[in-house]
């Protein structure tokens, strides 16, 4: 069973999560398409380091909270943080493109239903 704690850490972090998503889809909606994405560092670095928190924030989140996740989004989103922070200098702008547009929405919109179920 869940402890009051844990519930509170998990809702504080359910809602850093959806917080940086937020930032990255208000990022979005300053770009036309995916040219102005590649060609503007600012926002793509604005975008990446939401990704990397997401993915940081994920992790941290129960075991009991984990486990609701479906895998391939849970694995995916932790696993591209780390190759984010640690292969800074490889990074595909079309992956963190297409993360952004299409990986992250079906996360949050996982994670939005799991966090009613905890309010």
């Amino acid at each position: 069973m869940k402890s009051a704690y844990m519930n509170n850490k998990d809702l504080f972090l359910l809602n850093v999560i959806i917080n940086h998503y937020e930032e990255v889809k208000m990022a979005l909606s300053e770009l036309k398409s995916i040219e102005d994405f590649l060609n503007n560092a600012y926002i793509r670095k604005s975008i990446i380091l939401d990704i990397i928190q997401i993915g940081e924030n994920v992790n941290k989140l129960s075991d009991e909270i984990k486990n609701k996740i479906e895998e391939k989004n849970l694995r995916g989103v932790i696993s591209f943080r780390n190759f984010l922070v640690h292969q800074y200098g490889n990074i595909d702008n079309y992956v963190v493109w297409d993360t952004a547009n299409t990986v992250l929405p079906v996360l949050i919109k996982e994670l939005e239903i799991i966090k009613k179920s905890l309010i």
